[in-house]
């Protein structure tokens, strides 16, 4: 377990650099693709849910998903970080309902509804960086695999293509995405759950 933890360290960092040294017109250019085939994709078409998170650190941004969910009449949840170490989504329909909170990351505020996830929920799934069978390496706090481990809908990761590795290191509580979509395509995955 310390090896697998020591890998996951070693690729996260490596990654985070790498990602945050792109330059921004080339981010731009593969986020607006990415945000074009998960709009376009069927899965999006019948979610009633799409459930972000908000991006910061070279993250692909989800702020323009954001404003097209709201557009085409999606409820739109982000996560909040409870001191359980679980993960609550709560509806927002504008920007101004984000506050600071947990790891310096927007959270919705307290007041606002909380989402009930279910089959048409549609979650967004941050990672570094991903691998064929759907793994990521994520930020190491667990939180995403804890909220997968009963999530019944379709997660997806978005990811930059250089970011798409043949295999990342992974334990028994990693949980996995069912597609990943980067500028290059919408790749389906079959791991078992």
């Amino acid at each position: 377990m310390t090896e697998i933890r020591t890998q996951k360290s070693e690729m996260r960092e490596k990654y985070l650099a790498v990602r945050l040294a792109m330059p921004q017109e080339q981010k731009d250019a593969f986020d607006k693709k990415i945000h074009s085939k998960l709009t376009s994709s069927i899965t999006y078409r019948h979610s009633t849910d799409i459930l972000l998170y908000a991006s910061a650190k070279g993250e692909v941004d989800t702020w323009a998903i954001f404003e097209q969910a709201i557009k085409d009449g999606k409820k739109v949840a982000f996560p909040c970080c409870n001191n359980d170490n679980t993960m609550t989504f709560r509806y927002v329909t504008s920007k101004d309902q984000m506050k600071e909170a947990s790891f310096g990351l927007l959270e919705p505020d307290s007041g606002c509804e909380e989402c009930k996830a279910g089959n048409f929920s549609l979650l967004i799934v941050p990672g570094l960086v991903y691998d064929k069978s759907g793994y990521r390496i994520g930020y190491g706090k667990g939180f995403y695999d804890r909220y997968l481990s009963t999530f019944e809908g379709v997660a997806i990761g978005l990811c930059y293509s250089s970011f798409l590795v043949p295999e990342v290191p992974r334990s028994r509580y990693d949980r996995h995405a069912d597609v990943i979509i980067t500028e290059k395509g919408v790749y389906a995955v079959n791991a078992p759950k």
